[in-house]
């Protein structure tokens, strides 16, 4: 396998959140004999120049070559914002490319489409039916302080991040031309998701 590495892109794991409505730690569950950390990090680890993944502790697996932490802000409610925070705040790069544990079905060609476009603005987002803000790329500096002043207030809404940071958005007929069902872009939330995948390799529709 050819690897194209971004040296000034670090790879972010989220994977600390209370998956509430899985009801177990979702970075813990199998795919393909490996819990879905170790399996992302396995398939595209290696396109990246560090990998970071914040687990607040929760991961079973630690791998030698990744590095784990804890939320930087202890705040009562965790959310996505905060998540990406934490992913911000700890990449020691220029960029940082975002992916939540819960999206394990990953594609190489996807992901190099999206870091290829990392100079069109400050967060490269794929074009979903709906648009996950954890699933991109960002440049550290104005992500994390934008992040830092949303946290500040009390609405942490995830979406406030892609209203006010210039984004640009990979085209959603593109992606269908590597990825027809855009499968890539799926979560895995709850357990009847979880089952469904298990059983059939058929990925959620979201």
């Amino acid at each position: 396998m050819s690897t194209l590495k971004y040296l000034d892109v670090e790879l972010s794991i989220l994977a600390g959140g209370k998956s509430s409505r899985m009801g177990s730690h979702k970075g813990n569950l199998k795919i393909n004999n490996k819990d879905f950390v170790t399996h992302i990090v396995n398939e595209i680890g290696d396109m990246f120049s560090a990998i970071n993944v914040i687990d607040n502790g929760q991961q079973k697996t630690k791998l030698s070559h990744v590095n784990y932490y804890h939320d930087k802000i202890n705040l009562p409610k965790k959310s996505g914002l905060l998540g990406l925070h934490s992913a911000l705040h700890y990449t020691k790069s220029k960029y940082c490319f975002i992916i939540s544990c819960d999206t394990p079905l990953v594609n190489r060609q996807i992901i190099n489409i999206i870091c290829q476009n990392k100079n069109k603005a400050d967060a490269v987002i794929p074009e979903l039916d709906k648009i996950n803000p954890l699933y991109g790329l960002y440049r550290k500096k104005p992500a994390l302080s934008l992040a830092e002043d949303i946290l500040q207030g009390s609405d942490h809404w995830l979406m406030k991040m892609l209203k006010v940071l210039p984004t640009y958005y990979i085209n959603q007929e593109k992606l269908k031309k590597i990825d027809p069902n855009l499968s890539f872009g799926s979560n895995i939330n709850t357990p009847n998701d979880y089952e469904k995948w298990v059983k059939t390799k058929t990925p959620p529709k979201n």
